[in-house]
């Protein structure tokens, strides 16, 4: 497998291998940058806060 380049200077990777027997192979690999980290917690904290709304609302 090749290596991708750089395309930010602060690019998290990370990858994985795995197997199941001898015919069962997964493998997958990814790419982030610290902003795409805090903006995963943001879009998270926002659907957490959303859910709790409409919890509460149904409850009502």
């Amino acid at each position: 497998m090749t290596e991708d380049p750089i395309t930010h200077p602060e690019e998290i990777r990370g990858g994985y291998e795995l197997r199941l027997g001898e015919k069962i192979s997964l493998k997958g690999q990814g790419r982030i940058t610290p902003a795409g980290i805090v903006s995963a917690g943001i879009i998270t904290v926002a659907i957490l806060v959303a859910t709790a709304a409409l919890v509460r609302a149904a409850r009502r």
